[in-house]
């Protein structure tokens, strides 16, 4: 669980990481930049050029694409080059941020009855997502982290009721109980589009508030 001395800045820290977050989003997407067919990594690298000033002004740091290693991988029972990549790192004037920070995973989304190029997104959205934090490979001890959906497409109160299905579906080795559905959130500003989920997770049995992001973006520009 998080530290004594971090618990009573914690629950003002993860507002401002999801205003931030928000706000630099916005910005981005009136630039117009973004692009249908660019890689997940291509939006978060993007997407981190308009946090970083953003967050300076916040006493916030943010760093993209950061090796996870287990305790495993450093006593070498694991190969390293088994560590997985966490998209985005944001922590505050603290000396503790590897340990205490807010992680965020980014996925690209989309509707897949509306495309079906698009069906495999998101059974990943939840293996290579939710479950990176359920499984504690991310935000280990920490009680907040959350995804940036990158929507390529489709409404996102369908997109949502197609992740909450799909986390029950009878062909997932995994399921995951309606208790742990994607619920609509309190707006960030103008910012509609965001969810949460908590978590019972797989080895400390400790609890983690997801929060979803689902950025839209004006590919037409």
């Amino acid at each position: 669980s998080i530290p004594d001395k971090f618990r009573i800045k914690w629950k003002s820290f993860v507002q401002d990481v999801l205003e931030v977050t928000v706000q630099a989003y916005q910005d981005m997407n009136k630039r117009g930049t973004a692009k249908l067919k660019w890689e997940e990594d291509h939006f978060t690298i993007n997407l981190e050029h308009f946090i970083r000033p953003l967050a300076y002004q916040r006493g916030l740091t943010v760093v993209s694409q950061i090796k996870t290693y287990t305790i495993e991988m450093e006593t070498g029972e694991v190969s390293a080059k088994q560590a997985k990549v966490l998209d985005l790192r944001m922590w505050g004037s603290w000396e503790d941020y590897h340990r205490v920070h807010f992680a965020w995973e980014c996925k690209r989304i989309a509707d897949s009855y509306e495309d079906k190029n698009y069906k495999d997104l998101i059974p990943e959205y939840i293996k290579e997502g939710m479950f990176r934090f359920i499984d504690e490979e991310y935000a280990i001890g920490l009680d907040d982290a959350g995804i940036l959906a990158y929507v390529l497409g489709g409404d996102i109160s369908k997109i949502v009721d197609g992740i909450n299905q799909s986390m029950q579906s009878s062909q997932r080795k995994r399921r995951l109980s309606t208790s742990e559905h994607l619920e609509l959130a309190p707006p960030i500003g103008t910012f509609t589009h965001i969810y949460q989920s908590c978590h019972r997770r797989l080895s400390s049995a400790s609890s983690i508030r997801l929060h979803h992001l689902f950025l839209i973006f004006n590919f037409d520009q």
